[in-house]
């Protein structure tokens, strides 16, 4: 086996301290350890740059001496440097910088990111003799152990491939498209083709493919494939363009009379005009051969900079006469990310002749189907001698989701997992430090995917990413998280057409019929990458539009970030909860147990020592539109209105207790259940007990309206019954102090949507009559079991709220439907003065309807 190439990367000014350290390398070259390298082993008359450029390309290990010298050389810097980090990301090459000589490393970015040596980053050189000794035998032995440790792993391959396209070998998948390339370049119908697709879903791998499924299954002998990655032509011009494709020819074909055309053609001192290549195509024509051209990276030529619009567009017609014309055996396979025909808006709208690609086919790359990605593990599970259990399948797609380039790369990590353990004879968990090791290395190596994926979508497209994180949220938590279900729901219609762009673009999956984003730990990485300023960017263009809900989703997830964590146990993002020990360090209470959470906060069960009593302490919800001082601030006063009030009906509020940015309520101690409880388990209740309740209900009301506080979320959830049958109204936490400044400035709908009044669905001043509104509502539901109204939906639901009259209970054969229904009319009334102007009044109400009976 040869020996690891261990290459120096150092300053010509620096060649005494470069000798120095490999006299101490040259111990592991005796021993056949590994073979070091530096520049000064080019022999004379060598090309210079080629031979370090193979160096770097086959070093495993990369010494950087660092000093002044080093970095300000040009070459290094733009050549040696950004190659080697490149390796080191997609192949995990070994990169040691060491500070040789004082210098201002620090400052430099991608240096003060890296672990330097020594780690306390003092120059080596400038200090007394022994220690440079010491410090370059350090240095000799690591290089040893990153060798051995490399050549044990490196005895079973990593199936999963990265840093580069996957050979034909490993291809799986993408048979429809496959079958339909083989329509186009080898049917009776030939014809050009454009590939589409976001970055890493394989259209590089699948051009490369082609050439080999069409020579396995002999498609068509009479094709010449030549694959041509376009970047790779500086400078961009036709005659490059034609002079790059004919020099692949010469290096593939052995055909002799073929040669011989390419090689006059190349020789020629003149440059390769269209003319020339037209000529070419027209002999190839005579030998009945066809030249497909696979080109890669189509969107360097017609966006580089180094090419003017004349130039593009003129070889953008001449595409055009060569492609449509059957005189000429020509077919393009393109493959871009964007569209072509949006690729080349600019050109064809100035030279409508050079829209080349009017008789393509189109064929869009989208992630792998399940099928595809079973596809790829079931592969590389035949060559390693372990499979992955269900916890780790679970975490790959979690990271990767569906996306071909992000699967190989966890799949690779999670391999190289494996073979490490191996290596150090330890038993193989997967324990959660494990996990957490394998997802922040996850995110170091697509950090540059996330960040062009990021980079690729619209304004609104990644507004759109940003809602689906919250609607994901939404459904784990019933904290506010500053839109409604309702609100979500209905932007995810509105831009439904603009969520599967990012479907195809493999951002987003369709899942149990609505949308996710592709990967959580994408959602992770946003949450922890994206600045501040590109989140007010956000912010302020859905301003400036005038976009109100498109503003509020990007302002929400920008204060609800910071709360934002990745919980190791279901491996979702998760909002973080504060722990119990946190919120309440400077009070005596002690918590013992959470008894559940809603909307407006957590409650938890707690004893007070000082009074010796069992209490409730309310932790209040910030606001997660809304900054958590100014947040805090009005949940404060919120508080103080709610503990005005003293009545046997309403629950007492001992404590307001202020930690920090959280406000709690500390409340008498209830055993008991919820009306919501006492209804999906009875459905209806008998007319007796409906009115116990009302009467009970009427009375706490009635009192705090006359107090000047309402309560503006009255559901069965906030109506708790004792053992002892004493109704007890809660949760005054978004209660509004009737004509002091309103709570709502986010624009959120506070509320349960489906017992709102009409001026509270429509955000207007609201006085005691929507709450009578909304226990009428509660009390039609606790007659028949089921809501007054009949939507599905939230639009269809708040159209009904706002202009519809509610159902008659005759459909739910109750005795006095009429007489009751009557009641309701009144009471449900869309305008609060021709409803009852009070609890009571209605309550008298619907007893001398029952009266009736």
């Amino acid at each position: 086996m040869a020996q690891p190439l261990v290459l120096i990367s150092y300053s010509h000014k620096d060649e005494a301290e470069k000798d120095a350290l490999l006299d101490h390398l040259g111990v592991l070259r005796q021993h056949g350890l590994i073979n070091p390298w530096s520049d000064d082993r080019i022999q004379g008359g060598s090309d210079w740059e080629q031979e370090i450029r193979k160096a770097l390309a086959q070093a495993r290990v990369a010494i950087l001496l660092i000093s002044v010298n080093f970095l300000t050389s040009d070459f290094i810097l733009n050549k040696e440097v950004p190659r080697l980090l490149e390796r080191r990301e997609s192949e995990g090459v070994t990169v040691i910088p060491v500070i040789a000589k004082a210098c201002a490393w620090k400052r430099v970015d991608w240096l003060a990111k890296m672990n330097v040596r020594p780690q306390n980053g003092e120059p080596i050189w400038g200090g007394e003799s022994g220690r440079v000794d010491r410090m370059l035998a350090a240095i000799a032995e690591e290089v040893a152990e990153i060798v051995e440790k490399e050549t044990k792993v490196s005895v079973v391959a990593n199936p999963f491939i990265i840093g580069h396209p996957v050979p034909p070998t490993f291809f799986i998948g993408r048979e429809d498209i496959i079958n339909r390339c083989r329509s186009s370049l080898a049917g009776p119908a030939r014809g050009s083709i454009a590939l589409s697709g976001g970055r890493g879903l394989g259209k590089t791998s699948l051009l490369h493919y082609l050439p080999h499924v069409a020579r396995a299954q002999q498609w068509d002998p009479a094709n010449i494939f030549v694959y041509l990655y376009c970047p790779d032509i500086e400078q961009f011009s036709p005659s490059r363009f034609y002079r790059s494709l004919l020099e692949e020819i010469e290096q593939q074909e052995d055909n002799v009379a073929l040669l011989k055309r390419v090689q006059e053609l190349l020789e020629q001192p003149a440059d390769i005009s269209y003319s020339d290549f037209r000529r070419f195509l027209r002999w190839l024509k005579q030998q009945q051969r066809w030249l497909v051209v696979l080109l890669d990276g189509f969107a360097w030529v017609i966006k580089t900079d180094t090419a003017d619009q004349k130039i593009k567009g003129d070889f953008s017609s001449h595409l055009r006469s060569l492609t449509n014309d059957p005189n000429y055996p020509l077919i393009l396979v393109i493959s871009s990310q964007a569209s072509l025909n949006n690729l080349c808006e600019d050109i064809v709208r100035d030279r409508p002749e050079s829209e080349f690609y009017n008789n393509f086919i189109f064929h869009t790359l989208t992630p792998f189907t399940p099928e595809e990605t079973e596809s790829l593990l079931a592969q590389a599970q035949k060559q390693i001698k372990f499979t992955f259990d269900q916890a780790e399948r679970n975490l790959l797609h979690h990271m990767a989701g569906a996306h071909p380039a992000l699967l190989q790369i966890a799949g690779y990590l999670l391999v190289e997992e494996h073979r490490l353990a191996t290596v150090d004879n330890q038993p193989y968990t997967f324990t959660g430090q494990r996990y957490k090791q394998i997802v922040d290395r996850f995110m170091r190596e697509v950090h540059n995917y996330f960040e062009q994926f990021w980079a690729d979508s619209s304004l609104l497209e990644r507004t759109l990413i940003i809602l689906l994180i919250l609607v994901d949220l939404s459904k784990q938590t019933t904290l506010p998280l500053g839109l409604t279900a309702q609100e979500m729901e209905y932007l995810l219609r509105i831009y439904e057409r603009n969520i599967s762009n990012l479907v195809d673009r493999g951002l987003v999956k369709e899942r149990d019929g609505g949308y996710q984003i592709f990967s959580d730990i994408f959602a992770w990485w946003l949450v922890r990458e994206i600045t501040a300023e590109s989140k007010t960017k956000l912010v302020n263009y859905f301003e400036t539009t005038g976009q109100e809900l498109l503003q509020r989703v990007c302002k929400t997830f920008e204060i609800l970030a910071p709360q934002l964590t990745m919980d190791l146990l279901t491996q979702k993002l998760t909002v973080r909860d504060p722990k119990p020990h946190e919120l309440f360090s400077t009070s005596s209470y002690k918590i013992q147990a959470e008894l559940g959470r809603g909307a407006s906060g957590i409650v938890y069960k707690a004893h007070d020592p000082q009074l010796d009593r069992m209490v409730a302490i309310k932790v209040l919800q910030n606001h997660p539109a809304i900054p958590a001082a100014e947040s805090a601030k009005r949940l404060l006063k919120e508080a103080k209105a709610a503990s005005k009030l003293n009545h046997p009906n309403i629950v007492t509020i001992y404590h307001v207790v202020e930690e920090g940015e959280n406000v709690s309520l500390v409340m008498e101690y209830l055993e008991g259940q919820s009306l919501a409880g006492l209804l999906q388990e009875k459905g209806r209740l008998l007319p007796e007990q409906i009115m116990d309740l009302l009467d009970q209900a009427a009375l706490a009301l009635d009192y705090a309206h006359a107090h000047d506080v309402i309560h503006r979320d009255i559901k069965p959830a906030n109506l708790m019954i004792t053992n002892g049958g004493v109704l007890k109204l809660t949760d005054f936490g978004i209660a509004k102090v009737i004509g002091g400044v309103a709570t709502t400035q986010s624009g959120e709908i506070k509320g349960t949507v489906r017992y709102m009044s009409p001026e509270q669905a429509g955000e207007q001043p609201l006085d005691n009559r929507s709450d009578l509104f909304s226990l009428a509502t509660v009390a039609f539901e606790m007659f028949c079991g089921d809501s007054p109204w009949s939507a599905t939906t939230w639009l269809d639901l708040m159209k009904q709220i706002t202009g519809s009259s509610p159902r008659s209970l005759a459909n739910y054969d109750i005795p006095a439907a009429a007489a009751l229904d009557s009641v309701f009319q009144k009471a449900l009334d869309k305008n609060p003065n021709k409803r009852y102007q009070s609890v009571r009044e209605f309550v008298q109400a619907l007893r001398s309807a029952i009266g009736s009976l």
